[in-house]
């Protein structure tokens, strides 16, 4: 997989930008704010789905300002076939995949997209990529060695999940949901069983119930048809009887009724005859008060035009009101004027006693103008020498400030001269720590060595020390003296050189397996790393001696300005006190004079408005009159209606006094016209009472001859006879329905209980599977619980030895090695010593953590391609180097980007982009 060309568009920073990239290590410099992380950005976007941290609000923060959308185009050689793919995501429309051969591929969709992606990226991961280039491919800024640097128990917080070994515990822990919910099925699978169980033990109870009701119910049906038989002919001869009887009482009724009339036709007889007479008496009472009557309607008919003439009244009383209003503001406004007039009778006088004062304050304004200005410069004179006298005081605290430090740098220059010669030392200790290294090493080698030359010694000296003697004893023999003199002194020789080399590898064995040697040399190097870490702060401490010595002469030349600035402003900040005193002094001699000027232009213009007040006191005397002229005929007629009002006060008095009586007349008025009414009334009740009387005598003898027919006990005897059987009857009808109930009941619980007996075999059967399914997650979790660890270690296993072979790769030396242990801390071996990571240097540090992310990226995600934000973050010029040429020496990846904010990278890599900050 190898990512081609990215395309900007309104994202971020950048308006419309085209990034090539190549094989191997890229590199994007810049300034900050240039925007590089934003290409990062870009890519895991597009790609990987990754917002960066920014959550829901990632595309409203990529937008450039401006514009309303942003776009990024990646271009990309498929690791699935090896051709060019070019992925398009828009804020707005989304994704667009396109195949340069076949075009559009017609996936939008967010899901298809990520599972087309992660196909093609040659990902085979299950984690979402999101999350893959968040934890793993995209090594965030600064957080290379962060982790790493942390304790145990949050390195596991860190990686755990990154290896997926969280997700075995989270399995196990969430299983314990399903137990629980497969143990509570189990539990209530045999609870229900319980209770089917013991329904079903009421089975024979409920059969003999449904027997006897069906023997109760047929009993009962045959009884109710014989009294049904019974009751219908008692009905029969009750029906006679009654029939007899309802005669006799609708002839009772017929003449309680007509007596009901008659009584009512009489009582309406009396009330017309008292309606009658009251409708004399009224009538006769209307015609006693008929003159009063009238004269109250003729009074009442005067009073209504008095009011209709008084209705004006109002009106004039308002027009008046208004009138009389105007005149009261003309006169107000006529005394103002006459005030005025008196006033401007005095201006003359008052113009003339100004003279003076303006004179007086026209010579104190010229004299107090340049005075002002005057001592507005001394004020700022004074002003700015204060400001001099605290810039003086500042610049020579810093220049002895600047002394000190120089002093102290001076200090630090005998340390700093030591730095070369320590970093010698060094060098000769980390060689000797080597040798003595590979001694040890080699300590192991020599002991079989040395053990089997001394069981050799040990065997060989009796024989040839045997040997000898014999030789010695055939020396008497003059043929081979000669040569066995030369024999016993080769072989004295031999067993001497053999006993010194002997003890020479005694000596040497004893040498190497000191096990002091290495720890003492370990620790005069980590002192001497201290000195020289101390001699090269010394070293950089000097460099900053000439800057302070600059800064120095240019404060110096300062001061001196400053000198010459203050000595030409003294004069003029001396005088500030006089002038100060003079100004005041002035200023309270014109604040006496008050404002002469300002009081002759007021009387000047009071003066010359005098005509125009002339004239407005004319018009408005005139104006006064014509109201009084307005005023005189609304009077008169205001008493016209004071006139009228006392008649219409009479009137309603005399209306008063008849009132009474004619209250009275209308009350009987309306009585006394229903006189004649009210006597054909009384003949027609008369006449109807009569024919009532008639109507009853007739019925009473009709009910007599009816009641001698009509036997009452007969019927009393038969009625109970038939109310006795038919409550019988009603009895019996009435239980059966509630013994059907019941016997149906019985039935539908006999149906039922079958269905529980079936239900319960169901029951039993999905008991015993569900005791399976809970033995198999008991299982399941199990295995989830002992996984965990075996996938760690086995993952840790990989980890650590695929970061192993890139560590020797990235540092290009093969004398180091690299462990990741199971507390995720990082160990590393050099020279057979295995060193924790808190104790390698800060180059050493980056380049384990980096072999280690490398490795995951390579174990787990199974791609050759990375993403550095900023590695050289707090690191000095030299390790900036040494990671440069770290990753430069790394060749198993087939494409690195990296970010970095200067230009360590540009000549040790293939391909470099440089970004310059753009105006908004």
């Amino acid at each position: 997989m190898e990512i081609q060309r990215l395309t900007l568009k309104n994202f971020k920073t950048h308006q419309d930008r085209t990034f090539e990239f190549l094989p191997g290590v890229n590199v994007i410099c810049g300034e900050n704010g240039a925007g590089k992380t934003s290409i990062f950005e870009a890519i895991a976007w597009v790609l990987f789905d990754a917002t960066s941290g920014y959550g829901s609000g990632f595309n409203k923060a990529i937008i450039r300002k401006g514009a309303n959308r942003a776009e990024a185009t990646v271009q990309f050689i498929s690791a699935v076939d090896g051709r060019s793919y070019v992925v398009r995501r828009n804020t707005q429309t989304g994704y667009t995949i396109f195949d340069p051969q076949v075009g559009d591929l017609g996936l939008s969709l967010r899901e298809e997209v990520q599972l087309w992606l992660q196909e093609h990226l040659g990902i085979r991961n299950a984690f979402p990529l999101r999350d893959l280039f968040e934890q793993i491919i995209g090594i965030p800024q600064g957080m290379i060695t962060a982790d790493f640097l942390k304790a145990p128990a949050q390195r596991r917080q860190v990686f755990e999940p990154i290896l997926q070994v969280s997700d075995y515990r989270q399995a196990f822990e969430n299983a314990l949901a399903l137990v629980n919910f497969s143990q509570e099925q189990i539990v209530s699978l045999e609870r229900q069983l319980a209770v089917q169980k013991q329904e079903l033990a009421m089975r024979s109870q409920y059969e003999q119930q449904a027997t006897a009701l069906a023997t109760e119910l047929a009993r009962d049906r045959q009884q109710c048809e014989e009294l049904q038989q019974q009751c219908q002919a008692l009905a029969a001869e009750k029906q006679q009887y009654e029939a007899a009887v309802e005669t006799l009482n609708r002839l009772a009724q017929t003449c309680q009724r007509l007596e009901a009339q008659l009584r009512q036709q009489e009582k309406l007889c009396r009330d017309r005859q008292q309606q009658l007479s009251a409708a004399r008496e009224s009538q006769a009472q209307c015609q006693q008060l008929q003159a009063d009557y009238d004269r109250y309607r003729q009074q009442e008919d005067r009073y209504r035009k008095l009011e209709q003439q008084l209705r004006g009244r109002a009106a004039l009383e308002q027009n008046i009101r208004k009138l009389e209003q105007q005149q009261q503001r003309l006169a107000t406004r006529l005394a103002s004027i006459e005030s005025q007039r008196q006033a401007i009778a005095t201006i003359a006088s008052q113009l003339a006693a100004l003279e003076p004062q303006i004179a007086a304050a026209d010579t104190l304004d010229a004299e107090i103008a340049p005075l002002e200005a005057r001592y507005q410069q001394a004020q700022q004179a004074d002003q700015e020498l204060r400001h001099l006298k605290q810039q003086a005081a500042t610049l020579q605290a810093r220049l002895e400030e600047i002394a000190q430090q120089v002093q102290a740098l001076e200090q630090q220059r005998p340390l700093a001269a030591t730095l070369s010669a320590k970093q010698a030392e060094r060098e000769r200790l980390q060689a000797q720590l080597s040798h003595a290294t590979a001694a040890h090493a080699f300590a192991a080698t020599l002991d079989p060595i040395l053990n089997t030359a001394q069981s050799q010694a040990t065997a060989t000296d009796p024989r040839v020390t045997a040997a000898m003697t014999s030789l010695t004893a055939a020396q008497q023999f003059s043929l081979v003296a000669t040569a066995i003199q030369e024999g016993l002194e080769a072989l004295q020789q031999l067993q001497q050189n053999y006993h010194w080399l002997l003890d020479q590898l005694t000596a040497l064995r004893q040498t190497l397996s000191d096990p002091a040697a290495i720890p003492a040399l370990s620790r005069t190097l980590e002192q001497l790393e201290a000195d020289i870490a101390l001699a090269a702060a010394a070293e950089r401490s000097l460099l900053q001696a000439h800057a302070l010595e600059e800064e120095r002469n240019r404060l110096e030349v300062e001061l001196r300005q400053l000198g010459d600035r203050q000595q030409a402003l003294e004069p003029l900040s001396q005088e500030l006190t006089t002038l100060e005193r003079r100004l005041q002094k002035l200023r309270q001699e014109r604040a006496d004079l008050g404002q002469p000027h300002a009081q002759r232009q007021l009387l000047l213009k009071q003066q010359a408005a005098a005509p125009q007040l002339e004239a407005d006191y004319g018009r408005l005397c005139s104006e006064q009159a014509s109201l009084e002229a307005r005023l005189t005929p609304l009077y008169e007629q205001r008493q016209h209606y004071a006139t009228l009002e006392e008649q219409r006060q009479q009137l309603s008095d005399e209306l008063a006094r008849l009132r009474p009586s004619y209250d009275t007349y209308l009350q009987h008025q309306q009585q006394a016209a229903q006189v004649e009414s009210y006597e054909a009334a009384l003949r027609t009740a008369t006449q109807d009472a009569q024919k009532l009387q008639a109507d009853l005598a007739k019925a009473q003898a009709e009910y007599k001859a009816q009641e001698q027919g009509v036997d009452l006990a007969a019927l009393k005897a038969v009625r109970d006879r038939y109310e006795s059987l038919h409550r019988e009857y009603q009895r019996l009808l009435g239980a059966i329905p509630e013994k059907e109930k019941q016997y149906q009941n019985c039935l539908a619980t006999l149906q039922r209980l079958d269905e529980v007996a079936a239900e319960k075999q169901k029951t039993l059967q999905r008991l015993v599977a569900a005791q399976k399914h809970h033995y198999l997650i008991e299982t399941a979790r199990d295995i989830f619980k002992r996984s965990g660890p075996r996938v760690s270690e086995a993952y840790l296993h990989t980890v650590s030895a695929e970061a192993d072979r890139l560590l020797r790769e990235l540092l290009n030396r093969p004398d180091v090695a690299l462990r990741w242990t199971s507390d995720y801390e990082i160990q590393v071996n050099e020279g057979g010593y295995w060193r924790p990571f808190k104790s390698l240097s800060g180059g050493e540090q980056m380049c384990a953590a980096l072999a280690v992310r490398l490795a995951l990226l390579r174990v787990l995600v199974n791609t050759d391609i990375a993403f550095f934000d900023e590695p050289t973050t707090n690191l000095d010029q030299m390790r900036r180097q040494q990671l440069a040429e770290s990753l430069s020496n790394l060749r198993s990846f087939h494409q690195l980007f990296v970010i970095s904010h200067d230009e360590t990278f540009e000549a040790l890599t293939e391909h470099t982009i440089h970004l310059e900050r753009s105006l908004p």
